[in-house]
């Protein structure tokens, strides 16, 4: 009987890029973290992100967005209309979590993420080390309801093109506080 192929879903990081970003990732993680909404507005983050075969590939299967232009995985360049592989479009911007754990914030339970803007202006080639450049630029109380919005640049590390901009707003967590609103009322922030 031939050996049964493998699936997607048995796939693992086995570069050394993508064993050293998780475990970075997971050391973050098991570290004690403040609440995002303790974080100083104002707060600016840098870092530098590996987009690899492998975690294409596997953000690709976690979403089931199957497409034989991110397929640079396990050998070759892959092919696409903008030449090698690209990573698929939110895969980049997905990663904006970082900044919680660079920052020292976590996603509290009951935290909620109410609004994305993603603004692609280049395809992420496959194998590009990307410099995401993060900003708290705002904390707010609605309706009892602390939320944060961050703002992100996303640039190749390599060149300094610009290829992603990118805002995420969020609830800090969706129990209710007792402090006074400082959105104005007629604000259109979520």
């Amino acid at each position: 009987m031939p050996d049964a192929p493998v699936a997607h879903d048995d796939l693992q990081p086995m570069s050394e890029t993508q064993v050293a970003q998780l475990e970075a990732h997971i050391a973050k993680l098991e570290r004690g973290h403040q609440s995002m909404w303790e974080i100083p507005e104002g707060t600016e983050l840098t870092w530098d992100l590996v987009v690899s075969p492998e975690l294409v590939i596997m953000y690709a299967d976690g979403v089931e967005d199957y497409n034989p232009w991110y397929e640079a995985w396990p050998v070759g360049p892959g092919e696409s209309p903008f030449g090698t592989a690209v990573a698929p479009p939110m895969l980049v911007p997905r990663m904006q979590h970082w900044f919680h754990r660079e920052g020292q914030g976590r996603s509290e339970i009951g935290g909620v993420a109410v609004s994305w803007r993603t603004e692609l202006i280049e395809p992420v080639m496959v194998g590009t080390t990307v410099r995401w450049h993060g900003k708290l630029t705002r904390r707010y109380i609605k309706k009892g309801r602390q939320y944060t919005e961050r703002e992100f640049t996303i640039v190749d590390a390599a060149t300094g093109k610009l290829l992603i901009k990118h805002t995420a707003t969020a609830l800090a967590q969706f129990a209710r506080v007792d402090e006074p609103d400082t959105e104005p009322a007629d604000a259109t922030a979520s």
